[in-house]
């Protein structure tokens, strides 16, 4: 990955093609931010502000600043040069696939194909989010396109402040039987990984370890930066209210009904009165009749 502390241009040096693309931008990113859909709201999570750079070596640089610190995400009108606490710069190619949706930022550092600098980290966090409704707004699907790189450009590892997972060295076994045997996962933020194998060979004790429900008995488990090796049980329960997990064949409590089943966790973690609780589980529960079943039942929206 290219890191650059230069990466701070002004909205507006020069003009041609990168104004015209930074323009793009930031035309895309007002209607965006400016939609009410519940997952535009979550861009405040990051925390952090943002400056897109057009970088083109004929007509100069041209930026963009996405303020994701704010009650609701904006963006600044063309020739402010507010700080930003992140930079990222953009080749054209890179800019247009952007606009559309189709930039897979986490591959593009991969294949050192970017410049930025600033804790990427909490951009990475949100930036599927971004992209999804970027390319809802084109009319395509959230896939990722050429991040600008050289054809077969070599991937490279990302550095551990840019992993959501990351497993070093992970052994488990249970009697004789071994099952994770030096397991090493690296898990970019941001990107939405699978796990496949056999019945046996170790997927859901991999996960039992990411969440903190197993122990290894070598190696480590990092979520975020975090070492779980080193964390206290309190510590321990709050990383787990930021993970959300579906276990197989559902994994209700049998003696709930799904009410009570969804109002679990809130009853446990959730700061609001049982009035306001009530109405929050409503917006995640329809009740009506189940296909194949004579019973009236509950699933879960």
């Amino acid at each position: 990955m290219v890191v650059s502390d230069d990466v701070r241009p002004a909205d507006v040096q020069g003009g041609g093609e990168a104004s015209r693309l930074a323009a793009e931008l930031r035309d895309a990113l007002s209607e965006v931010v400016a939609t009410d859909r519940a997952a535009i709201g979550r861009l405040r999570y990051a925390r952090t502000s943002v400056r897109f750079s057009v970088l083109c070596e004929r007509s100069g640089t041209a930026g963009v600043l996405l303020r994701l610190d704010r009650e609701r995400p904006e963006v600044a009108a063309a020739g402010s040069d507010g700080p930003a606490e992140i930079q990222i710069g953009l080749t054209p190619e890179q800019a247009r696939h952007f606009v559309a949706g189709g930039l897979h930022l986490p591959t593009a550092l991969e294949r050192d194909a970017v410049q930025t600098s600033g804790p990427l980290r909490k951009y990475l966090e949100i930036d599927p989010i971004l992209r999804g409704a970027l390319a809802d707004r084109a009319g395509r699907d959230a896939r990722p396109g050429d991040p600008g790189a050289a054809p077969g450009a070599e991937r490279r590892t990302l550095p551990p402040e840019l992993l959501a997972i990351e497993t070093r060295d992970l052994h488990k076994s249970f009697g004789r039987r071994s099952i994770l045997r030096g397991v090493n996962l690296a898990v970019p933020e941001g990107v939405i990984s699978i796990v496949l194998g056999p019945s046996g060979t170790g997927k859901s004790v991999l996960l039992n370890h990411v969440i903190g429900l197993m122990r290894p008995e070598r190696g480590d488990v990092a979520v975020r930066g975090r070492s779980l090796r080193h964390m206290s049980r309190s510590e321990l329960l709050g990383l787990r209210l930021e993970v959300g997990v579906m276990f197989q064949d559902g994994a209700l409590f049998s003696a709930m009904n799904v009410y009570d089943n969804v109002a679990f966790p809130l009853r446990q973690h959730a700061p609001f009165g049982a009035v306001d609780r009530t109405a929050q589980l409503r917006q995640h529960v329809v009740v009506g009749p189940l296909p194949g079943r004579h019973a009236v039942g509950e699933r879960v929206a």
